[in-house]
């Protein structure tokens, strides 16, 4: 009888850990997963032409809205009003501005662009960002590109997390608590002068109607 206790008791143990077990193997297949994603992270690659010299550009991350804002560096070396940019986003992001996706140009010799491309992950996985800046009707030789791949985990937060990535979240979060305590007060402070103005013309009105309810009882004796 004992033995049939220790049993059903050692069933209900195992039965109640199995969910922790398994929360906490899914946890650690995720850490390995991310650590995988992060092979995925790759400096920039740049390839210029004669005509277009480009550099790369990345920003830290927006921990609200979970953009990430990429730029391509352009220098021309000749004079042009035919200078198209192309952004391709591949994987598991979108472009939430669109506009940007196609840029035409007017460049002049040794000046330099900025064109921008806002890139927001969607979760976890990898994307490429490629972007291409050619001449437009000029040989296949005057093209310039960079291309970036980079990882994203479960929460669209791009791998690995930075600590300036760490310091705009923390920032964001103040912020965010701020905005919600300044909004509260302006909502109390609105209804507290509202509610006096309320009361102050319920009573002016109280007496009025008081007035000429008297007024017209003295009409009336006289």
């Amino acid at each position: 009888m004992k033995l049939k206790f220790l049993l059903v008791g050692v069933l209900i143990l195992f039965s109640s850990m199995s969910p922790a077990l398994i929360h906490a193997q899914g946890q650690l297949q995720l850490i390995e997963n991310e650590e995988m994603l992060y092979e995925q992270d790759r400096p920039a690659d740049v390839s210029s032409s004669q005509a277009l010299e480009v550099t790369f550009k990345e920003y830290v991350q927006n921990p609200s809205s979970k953009v990430a804002r990429f730029e391509m560096v352009l220098k021309s070396n000749v004079n042009s009003d035919r200078v198209r940019v192309t952004w391709t986003i591949s994987g598991q992001s979108i472009a939430p501005n669109e506009d940007q996706l196609i840029k035409n140009l007017t460049v002049r010799t040794n000046e330099t662009y900025i064109i921008p491309i806002d890139v927001k992950p969607l979760g976890y996985g990898v994307t490429e960002v490629y972007g291409v800046a050619r001449i437009v009707g000029a040989d296949s030789g005057q093209v310039a590109t960079v291309r970036k791949n980079f990882a994203a985990n479960s929460s669209a937060e791009i791998l690995p997390i930075t600590d300036e990535y760490n310091q705009a979240k923390v920032f964001s979060i103040i912020w965010l608590i701020v905005r919600t305590v300044v909004i509260g007060l302006i909502v109390i402070a609105i209804g507290f002068f509202g509610f006096r103005r309320f009361v102050k013309w319920y009573k002016t009105d109280e007496r009025e109607q008081f007035e000429k309810e008297r007024s017209e009882s003295l009409k009336q004796l006289t």
